[in-house]
């Protein structure tokens, strides 16, 4: 393993051999110290000095599971450890001894692939809880979900996909009854990597990576070269696509005639959904392609792009394929950092970008003036979507966490967290004021003088400051007033 120093003019410093091809490396906040991961053992470095300051391998406790972690953090002053992953509990250890200090119980599900349903009463947001906008409730998606499981709701909210990582195997389950309809095996090599839906339900696009383990649900959900075409119902391959550059992403088009793909170099192809044959390449816009989303007349493709200067930053912008006229339409400028997602609003007036800053800008296509910023997200964004009236805007980002936006204002209105087997949930007001499962609250502290250390048990303030907020005073755009400052 080496490191790099770019302000040195790309210096590097060899740290040592790695075992294992699939390790997890994190350099702390402030820079000072790197953490791996190299299957049981743990190393953290010096940066400064590239000295190895320890190597341990975690001595769990009598209570703790023993398989090993993907994904480890290290503290700003070196003594501590966080390891976890996708299958396995979060625990903290003493980076000088070795020994567990902390196992955290309970987990925020993964938020992804986010999407409203066509009336707009109900969000989807990874696998496990789905909300409903009318009661402002998260439900269960499955009543016996697996822990190891990752699923894809399809757009109606009839049937969930669920994908066990690092195999090839998709299991289509009815979400009313939890009963497996269809066992989908591919031919051929290779593992699930993502799952995409037409819009009416009835086609599915499975996307295939090289087989490899997977160690994190960012990589689960960020490689991949084939992808096959299954009809829902029948449960039978229709088609196959292959992607030699590997492909990002992988969409329908409303009128599901199109595939629209984008691999990892940036390259944009449209494919017959039926045929599975290649229609053309789409290019002309600047930069490297980071991002594709359909318009929901299938008229129009937004492109999201990385613009270089040559620095270590790079700026973005979207432009807008117009498929008929076969050339770009639009050119909507004035993000500052690479465009990460795009999404259309139902009548195609206006588009949303997200990007590595986790900001996101909506822009007036007509007039390719940006009207608004949003800003709140602390981790990447990995997917956002308008609802159907266009008055709201959705965002997952890789905490976990789901933000409710209102388009007109740019105000952040919610956030919406999913926890455990997704039938605890909790949702939050930028104002402090909450509601959720009686669990949920147990996970909560009150923090006063912005003090992480000096903080209250939430029943402490049950009975003199808890309001309860429903997500259908949000879509109605109810503004919810705070008496006092709880911060």
């Amino acid at each position: 393993m080496q490191l790099r120093d770019l302000a040195a003019g790309g210096r590097e410093r060899e740290l040592g051999r790695v075992a294992d091809k699939n390790s997890n490396t994190e350099l702390s906040s402030n820079g000072r110290f790197l953490a791996l991961s190299d299957g049981q053992r743990i190393k953290i470095w010096d940066v400064t000095s590239g000295h190895e300051l320890t190597s341990f391998e975690p001595r769990a406790s009598s209570d703790s599971t023993s398989q090993s972690s993907n994904i480890v953090r290290v503290s700003d002053d070196g003594n501590q450890v966080a390891t976890g992953g996708l299958n396995s509990p979060t625990v903290i250890w003493n980076a000088r001894t070795g020994k567990q200090q902390l196992k955290l119980n309970g987990r925020t599900n993964q938020a992804y692939k986010i999407s409203f349903s066509a009336d707009g009463n109900r969000l989807f947001s990874g696998g496990r809880t789905f909300w409903d906008l009318r009661t402002g409730r998260g439900l269960r998606m499955l009543s016996q979900p697996n822990d190891k499981m990752i699923g894809f709701p399809s757009p109606d909210g009839l049937k969930l996909v669920v994908v066990e990582p690092n195999t090839r195997i998709l299991s289509v389950i009815e979400t009313q009854t939890g009963r497996q309809v269809n066992r989908l095996e591919a031919r051929g090599e290779g593992v699930v990597q993502s799952v995409s839906f037409s819009r009416d339900s009835s086609l599915m696009a499975a996307t295939y990576s090289p087989a490899k383990r997977v160690s994190s649900p960012d990589q689960f959900l960020n490689s991949g070269s084939q992808i096959k075409i299954w009809d829902v119902g029948s449960g039978r391959e229709l088609n196959t696509i292959t992607v030699l550059g590997g492909c990002v992403d992988a969409i329908f088009s409303p009128d599901a005639r199109f595939v629209a793909t984008l691999d990892v170099a940036g390259n944009i192809s449209l494919w017959d959904s039926g045929s599975g044959k290649r229609l053309r390449d789409i290019t002309g816009h600047r930069g490297t392609a980071t991002a594709i989303a359909f318009s929901a007349d299938s008229a129009k493709l937004a492109i999201g792009s990385s613009l270089s200067d040559g620095s270590s930053t790079s700026r973005g912008e979207v432009a807008v394929w117009d498929l008929k006229a076969n050339r770009i339409s639009e050119v909507l400028r004035g993000s500052q950092q690479r465009i990460t997602n795009v999404a259309f609003t139902a009548d195609g007036q206006w588009i949303a970008a997200s990007a590595t800053d986790n900001t996101i800008q909506i822009w007036d296509v007509t007039s390719q003036r940006p009207l608004s910023s949003l800003t709140g997200h602390t981790a990447n964004i990995n997917s956002i979507a308008f609802s159907p009236n266009s008055r709201l805007l959705a965002s997952a980002g890789d905490d976990g966490s789901t933000f409710l936006w209102d388009t007109k204002t740019g105000d952040q209105l919610l956030t919406l967290i999913s926890l455990d087997d997704g039938s605890e949930w909790i949702t939050v007001t930028p104002q402090g004021l909450f509601d959720g499962t009686p669990v949920a609250w147990n996970q909560i502290l009150w923090r006063y003088d912005h003090d992480t250390f000096n903080v209250a048990p939430i029943e402490w303030f049950f009975t003199s400051l808890l309001e309860s907020v429903h997500v259908w005073k949000t879509t109605c755009h109810a503004r919810i007033v705070v008496s006092q400052s709880l911060s």
